[in-house]
């Protein structure tokens, strides 16, 4: 209703129809300036003839620049005010339309998501992810840095995009991780369809695939029902030390100093989100390597 009533006014000072009281309170207007704006470029036009995409162009560098408002002399016919109006609603239609919705987490943090489709996102600690809402339902397109659970409804392509690969499906559920340089994708239910730069795979549940630094690949199954890090706690299965490590430093926000110890090493196990220090010692000790507190936020490891 405001909106129509300000166009209404917008219209009717363009005419100069408005009364003196309806003047003062359109030019309090938090829009007032962005008319001026309006009416001034609508001025600079040559001819009559109205051409909507160059209107339309006009008013968004407009927006882009925020200049300042300057003195009005109309010059055109009426009717290029109206239609320089409508062309503010297409305008607003426009980015309405093609918004990007995006959540974040810091460290420490998860954070439960709901879908357009009423699927089910859980992003995990210190990950973003976004999408646009413009046609969801047949372009079901999303973008992962970090790592996220997903329980996706059946319908169209169901696509996760990240720097290293990309997962489709229909109807299923999976989690995908991409933080730094890992890639490592888990089938809890249906059919979940990888592809990467070097490889490419169709899982099923209760399998998983992981691709390391290197572009080496590893296929691995698995036996819990829901990934262990939305219950409280990290489980690996013989991944690489690196991204044990790289999951520590996102769940408590420290640094690890790695380079006195062989961070290839396999880990199999899990690690606490409560405690940092006994999280520490669950995966290091096991490999004799020991965890030094420099202070807060900096870890070093030093083989024993």
């Amino acid at each position: 209703m405001e909106t129509n009533y300000n166009n209404e006014l917008f219209t009717r000072w363009l005419n100069d129809e408005l009364s003196p009281e309806e003047l003062r309170e359109f030019e309090k207007s938090p829009k007032f300036s962005l008319y001026q704006k309006i009416a001034q470029k609508s001025s600079e036009l040559n001819t009559p003839e109205f051409n909507q995409d160059r209107v339309f162009g006009k008013i968004k560098s407009q927006l882009a620049t925020q200049q300042k408002p300057t003195k009005v002399k109309k010059l055109l016919p009426k009717f290029i005010f109206s239609a320089a109006a409508s062309v503010v609603v297409l305008l607003g239609l426009f980015f309405f339309l093609n918004r990007t919705t995006s959540y974040s987490t810091s460290y420490g943090e998860q954070l439960a998501i709901t879908l357009p489709d009423n699927s089910e996102v859980i992003l995990n600690t210190n990950s973003t992810l976004s999408y646009t809402t413009q046609n969801w339902k047949e372009n079901r397109v999303l973008n992962l840095n970090g790592e996220a659970y997903f329980k996706v409804k059946k319908g169209s392509d169901f696509i996760v995009e990240s720097t290293i690969g990309t997962v489709s499906v229909l109807g299923t559920q999976f989690n995908l991780n991409t933080k730094d340089t890992t890639f490592e994708i888990k089938c809890f239910e249906g059919k979940v369809k990888v592809k990467t730069a070097n490889h490419n795979r169709i899982l099923t549940q209760g399998k998983a695939f992981r691709q390391l630094k290197d572009t080496t690949a590893e296929d691995f199954n698995i036996k819990e029902a829901l990934p262990s890090w939305t219950q409280g706690e990290s489980t690996f299965n013989s991944a690489p030390l690196s991204q044990v490590i790289i999951a520590l430093e996102h769940q408590y926000n420290i640094k690890i100093n790695t380079s006195k110890i062989d961070s290839s090493q396999k880990f199999t196990g899990s690690f606490t989100h409560n405690n940092l220090n006994v999280a520490l010692q669950t995966v290091f000790v096991p490999l004799r390597i020991n965890p030094s507190q420099v202070d807060t936020k900096n870890i070093v490891l030093v083989k024993q």
